[in-house]
Parts: C-alpha cells; structure tokens; sequence
C-alpha cells in the first residue's frame, strides 16, 4: 500500500463511500473485534486463576479433613497419627495461602476480570457506532464515527492509565 502513494483524482461521492466504509470497517470494526478477543481471553485467564484458587482450597479442607479423620481414627485404636500426615498437613497450609495470595496479586496487578468487561462494554459500542452508519453515508457521517470511535478509545485509555497510577501507588513505586 505504500508503494502505491498518495491517493489522485476527484473526492467524489462514490470514491468517499468505497474508501470511507473501508477504512470504518478496518479501524472500528476491526478495534471492536480486537476487543471482542481481548475480553474473552482476560475473562479465560482470570476464570482459570479463580479456578485454581479454588482447587487449591479444596486440596486444603481435603487434607485437614483427612487428618482430622485419621487424628480421630488413631486415637481410637490407641496409635499415634502418622508423622507424615502431620508434614502434609503443614506444606499443604503453608502453601495453599500462597497460592492465593499470588493470585490475588495477579488479580489486584493486572485486573484481568475488569479489564475483560471493559473490553467487551467497549467492542459492543464500537460496534453500536459502526453500525449507526448508513450504507450511503457521506464525508462528515464517515467523520463523525471515526470520532466517536476515538473518543471511545481515548476514555478507555485514560481510564485504564489511571487504573495503572492507582496500582504503582498501591505497590509503592
């Protein structure tokens, strides 16, 4: 495309119309598509996170269960609880928290699960833009959603560089 130059010739009606329709669809569809997969991959990764806390508390209450079970079951038939049992339940409490605490942080660092609504309220409007242009539009039609898909976009940087002052203040740096 460079090598082809600058455009020539007359702005009439059609040329803005194919070239206009062209360019909307590859910068507010296109923005609205890539989105669409930024919101579905932050809310996957942030899922899978919540998911592994979540199985790590559950190997956590298993354990504990287990050697309360087995504590109860020694001290019936008169033996001692297995030392093993013992160092379990203390690696598995000792690392569990961590587990957690880490996707905390991760959550509380990257906002994963706000950054997939913001992306998915944001390709939704982008494509409620696009869509407000009619087939036929003119110059300042193709103008004015190039602007409001800017405007869009601008509000979603600015929103998230606040967001990522807010976490260097919270961290200290």
């Amino acid at each position: 495309m460079r090598l082809a130059g600058l455009p020539r010739g007359r702005y009439d009606r059609e040329r803005v119309a194919a070239w206009g329709h062209w360019a909307m669809d590859q910068l507010v569809v296109g923005q609205a598509a890539y989105h669409w997969r930024q919101g579905r991959l932050n809310g996957r990764i942030s899922h899978r996170v919540h998911q592994f806390e979540n199985a790590t508390f559950l190997l956590l209450m298993a354990t504990l269960t287990a050697y309360l079970l087995a504590a109860t079951a020694t001290s019936l038939t008169g033996r001692e609880t297995p030392e093993w049992l013992a160092v379990l339940v203390a690696m598995t409490g000792a690392i569990v928290p961590a587990i957690s605490a880490a996707g905390l942080a991760l959550e509380a660092t990257l906002s994963l699960g706000e950054e997939a609504q913001r992306s998915k309220m944001l390709a939704a409007r982008l494509e409620g833009v696009a869509a407000g242009l009619a087939p036929g539009s003119g110059l300042d039609a193709l103008q004015n959603v190039a602007k409001a898909a800017i405007r869009l976009q601008r509000a979603q940087e600015e929103h998230w560089a606040e967001g990522a002052v807010r976490r260097r203040l919270v961290r200290g740096g």
